[in-house]
């Protein structure tokens, strides 16, 4: 029986490595003074989990998470399939590197 394709861990290290440096750039601070006296503290970002060949990268805004995308592992980092969650027909759409431009 064939094994089960999964993110190799060096793979899944560099994306949280790449996610955890754009919660940093992005989110560190409240950079507007408004937000922060709105919203204080709360938890903001993204998160990224690994489901066999599957990463689901969730966003956390006023403290509520939610499913943003999933992306497909197709053996290559600059190499992922895309769908959107929560659409009626989710869809394929190749990335070709997205992830590593998002994180820049």
């Amino acid at each position: 029986m064939p094994r089960k394709q999964t993110i190799p861990t060096e793979i899944q290290e560099e994306v949280l490595k790449i996610v955890e440096e754009f919660n940093r750039k992005t989110f560190t601070g409240e950079h507007n003074p408004i937000l922060k006296a709105l919203f204080g503290k709360t938890k903001r970002g993204f998160a990224a989990r690994f489901k066999g060949k599957f990463l689901y990268l969730d966003r956390t805004d006023r403290g509520r998470p939610s499913e943003i995308c999933r992306l497909t592992w197709n053996g290559k980092m600059d190499n992922w399939g895309f769908a959107i969650i929560g659409t009626p027909a989710i869809s394929t759409i190749p990335t070709n590197g997205c992830l590593q431009a998002q994180a820049m």
